[in-house]
């Protein structure tokens, strides 16, 4: 492929092109700078209704000369070359893509990924603004160092459990690096209980034989 001589970008000529281009762009598919777009229909169904942007020339002129700078004279004339078969042959595929698109879940693109979002964190979010508005039970006076969890009720009674089984909870664990790997102590609270787990912490210290069995 030759190159495009670079006096083809002239102002005159840049001037003359985009003139063109701004009469038929909505027929080519084109923006006002000659660069071909995504085919109407699928343009549609990705962004809606959004109204077109169209520069005034005196606008248009200077960042045509910035996009030269910066892709280049050939790459440019790429972009703004006449119809190709290939081109022609793209086109009826984004038509059958914009045909088969999935229906989105919104007016348009932004819309579609806002809404999905929402859905995939409402339960989540409930949960979280339960938690915000709750008032924390009181912390227990005395800690029951045994092994697994225990469960503290508001009311002063402990119970041991397999794990914390709230729905949202506020949790966090203490290392000491220095003695081994493992946690020496994990709390966690709720809206309803604490919960601790503090049997590590018990014996870490007393037999190094512990630490190889956890």
């Amino acid at each position: 492929m030759s190159l495009v001589p670079r006096s083809l970008f002239h102002r005159s000529w840049l001037k003359q092109l985009i003139c063109e281009f701004h009469v038929s762009c909505s027929l080519a598919e084109r923006n006002q700078f000659g660069i071909k777009l995504i085919d109407h229909e699928l343009n549609k169904i990705l962004f809606g209704n959004q109204r077109e942007t169209h520069l005034p020339l005196t606008r248009v002129l200077p960042l045509m000369k910035d996009i030269e700078s910066f892709v280049g004279t050939r790459k440019l004339a790429e972009k703004i070359a006449p119809e190709s078969e290939s081109h022609k042959r793209e086109d009826l595929k984004n038509q059958l893509i914009a045909r088969h698109f999935p229906k989105l879940q919104g007016g348009d693109l932004n819309e579609h990924f806002k809404n999905i979002a929402a859905e995939q964190v409402q339960n989540y979010k409930l949960l979280l603004n339960r938690l915000a508005d709750a008032t924390l039970p009181p912390c227990p006076s005395k800690w029951i160092f045994a092994t697994g969890w225990t469960a503290y009720s508001p009311d002063g009674t402990t119970t041991k459990v397999d794990y914390p089984s709230d729905n949202v909870l506020v949790f966090d664990v203490e290392v000491c690096v220095p003695v081994g790997q493992h946690p020496i102590l994990a709390v966690a609270v709720s809206d309803i209980r604490w919960y601790a787990q503090g049997s590590i912490c018990r014996f870490y210290f007393i037999s190094t034989e512990v630490e190889r069995k956890l």
